[in-house]
């Protein structure tokens, strides 16, 4: 990271990123740049693997390490290290019925954009069906190309984790 007169140990944003900054800042209710992604897992799901499948990729892109508070007035970057990143796997209560509904409110609950990490995993599963993963993310974090990175780490950090 770089020293600038933004704060200690962060970095500017591009443009496009204060954009979507101000953007959560005019809405904050809301989670109007949010990306969501729904994976299905096979079953059943195994809690460690995919504990670590998070951790080693969240190790591996910085960007998913990052939080972006004001400093003076000004967004910012900061990256945080990954012993400070505290990180949850939420369990969704959600039966074949409602499940869209489920991940759609998940997806669209907003992130507060000073406190790392702006993704979550909300994980859904039922007797009838193949366990579901809802990831999402702040766009500041992710574009789409990125999410099918994330996608194909996901898998592939999942099936090494549970051999």
């Amino acid at each position: 990271m770089m020293m600038n007169d933004a704060g200690p140990a962060s970095q500017r944003l591009s443009p496009g990123e204060a954009a979507l900054w101000l953007l959560q800042q005019v809405a904050p209710g809301q989670g109007i740049a949010n990306l969501g992604m729904r994976i299905q897992l096979p079953a059943p799901v195994r809690w460690w693997p995919l504990h670590e499948t998070m951790s080693w990729i969240m190790a591996r892109h910085t960007a998913l390490r990052s939080c972006f508070p004001a400093w003076e007035g000004l967004p910012t970057r900061v990256v945080r290290p990954l012993e400070e990143i505290d990180f949850a796997i939420d369990v969704l209560d959600a039966g074949p019925d409602d499940l869209d509904e489920a991940l759609r409110e998940y997806a669209a609950r907003p992130f507060d954009l000073g406190r790392a990490p702006l993704l979550r995993l909300g994980l859904s599963q039922g007797e009838s069906r193949p366990p579901v993963l809802c990831l999402v993310l702040h766009h500041l974090i992710c574009d789409g190309a990125g999410l099918g990175v994330l996608f194909s780490e996901i898998e592939q950090g999942y099936a090494a984790f549970s051999r």
